[in-house]
């Protein structure tokens, strides 16, 4: 077929953060078009492409990618997705009675894994145990978490914690700034976790960075 602008720069977006290595973990990228009739429209998703979750393929909205920085901030949101879903942090294998951990409903999270540190560092005091893994994310889910916790960048990310990390991850990695204590608490975690400042140099690098936070505030 022909090809589809849009799509290709969406794909140099992604290219120009993403280290070229990690890339290797998406199989398949490719565009839809989504309803301008949505209150909650998708802008990307990822999903696995095998039973493990070793390669992933990434779909993404051409109808909502004009804007080049929430074009940006949403392929950064997405790419995580892929990461912390990998094999190597995630066991699909397991049932939710067996995992020690947390189960996301799709798996249960390595000891070591990304996700379960960053689900003890900010999802104690009960606020895990208020997420149905099940339930899909959305700003009306999670606004009641929200209104509790002013580190979530917006209601979406309150939804559950892959989200709130998709959504702090892409701020961090796009350096849009922040002000409350609670937020940076979040940069300053991704700033120790090994792995992750390569996101924010080749953006830097790039000239990706998002000067203005459009982030719907919390708490």
């Amino acid at each position: 077929g022909e090809e589809d602008p849009d799509l290709i720069n969406a794909w140099e977006v992604l290219a120009s953060v993403a280290p070229a290595g990690q890339l290797a973990d998406l199989a398949l990228f490719g565009g839809f078009s989504g309803s301008a009739a949505d209150d909650e429209p998708t802008l990307a998703f990822v999903n696995t492409l095998d039973d493990e979750g070793s390669v992933f393929q990434m779909s993404v909205n051409l109808g909502e990618s004009a804007d080049p920085d929430e074009l940006a901030l949403t392929m950064v949101h997405e790419f995580s997705h892929v990461f912390t879903g990998l094999s190597t942090q995630l066991d699909r294998s397991l049932e939710p009675d067996e995992c020690d951990t947390y189960d996301n409903g799709e798996g249960c999270y390595l000891a070591d894994s990304l996700m379960f540190g960053w689900i003890e560092e900010f999802w104690g005091n009960g606020l895990i145990d208020r997420v149905d893994p099940d339930a899909e994310a959305g700003a009306s889910v999670g606004q009641a978490l929200c209104d509790l916790d002013p580190g979530f960048f917006g209601p979406y990310a309150a939804s559950n914690p892959e989200e709130d990390f998709a959504e702090t991850f892409s701020a961090w990695t796009l350096d849009v700034p922040v002000t409350s204590p609670e937020r940076q608490a979040r940069y300053d975690w991704l700033d120790g976790t090994p792995g992750l400042a390569e996101f924010r140099d080749r953006a830097r690098e790039a000239e990706r960075s998002v000067d203005t936070n459009t982030f719907e505030t919390c708490g």
